[in-house]
Parts: C-alpha cells; structure tokens; sequence
C-alpha cells in the first residue's frame, strides 16, 4: 500500500505508525509528527486502485498491508514493467529512480525535470488489446521497496 502517498493526497506530510493503543497503529500527520488522525487502510484501498472501483471492482484492505480486488475472476501477470518504452511514448527521456521505493520511478523530461509515473496507465499502455477486451489493468508488486519486480495484472468481471 501507498500510505505516505495516501496521506500526502489527503493534505497531510505523510504516514507513520504510532503506539496509539488501537490495533491499527498507523496515522496520518501534519506538523512534523505533533498532529495525527487514524489511516482509515480501506479507503487507503480505494484511493490506491480507484481506477479499479470506478469500474465496479470491490478493493478492499485484507490485511498485512494488502488490497485486492474482491470480486475480479481472472489475475495475470501479462508482463513486467518496461518503463522506459513508456516515458518515450510519453515524450520524455528514460526513467530515473529518485527514491527507492514503487512510488520513485519518473520519467526523465529533456529539460532534465523529472515526472512522476502512474504505474496503472503504463499497464494500459503496455496491454492496450487486453483494455479492448474489457479487462482492467493496474500495476501489482510485492513489496513497497520492491522497484524492479512492478507487474500488470489484468481483471475482467465476472
């Protein structure tokens, strides 16, 4: 999951995890830490795969920091991720890692600025004909620090 990048969305520095006495432990904060509210992980869900739930699919939290798709019947990994095929496609350089986590991977500009990559529009872009065919596309990796193993898994409904 996507907490730090959650939180930031919702106008808050970033995620953290507290002793809080609650069995979530992890918070939302502002102020370096001195003010916090409770991450709500199922909308933490929704937020991270809202491509997903605009199109019917029920994501929810199921736990040890994992989102899944409830009710999609076919799971693929039609490919891994070949970032720089679309950073081109975009017009930019080669992709860059700023920080070592999914999140850090940018498309380098050739004005040397670089641009975040939204990993579920480079699955679309990778499986164009299985978007055609009705399946819905988002990135998938194991780990939040797992950079080179980024996957597609392509969902249809039942």
């Amino acid at each position: 999951m996507e907490l730090n990048e959650y939180c930031q969305a919702m106008h808050y520095q970033g995620a953290e995890t507290i002793d809080n006495g609650n069995s979530n432990p992890w918070v939302c904060y502002y102020g370096n830490g001195a003010y916090w509210t409770p991450l709500n992980l199922f909308a933490a869900c929704d937020w991270q795969f809202s491509d997903l739930v605009r199109v019917g699919f029920n994501v929810r939290y199921v736990g040890n920091g994992r989102c899944w798709a409830i009710n999609a019947i076919d799971y693929s990994s039609p490919s891994d991720m070949p970032l720089g095929g679309y950073c081109k496609a975009l017009g930019y350089n080669t992709p860059a890692l700023d920080v070592h986590n999914v999140a850090g991977w940018r498309c380098v500009g050739y004005n040397g600025v670089h641009y975040a990559i939204d990993l579920h529009a480079a699955c679309r872009w990778l499986n164009p004909t299985l978007v055609t065919q009705g399946y819905s596309l988002v990135s998938y990796f194991n780990s939040y620090g797992d950079v080179f193993g980024i996957r597609c898994l392509a969902m249809k409904h039942s």
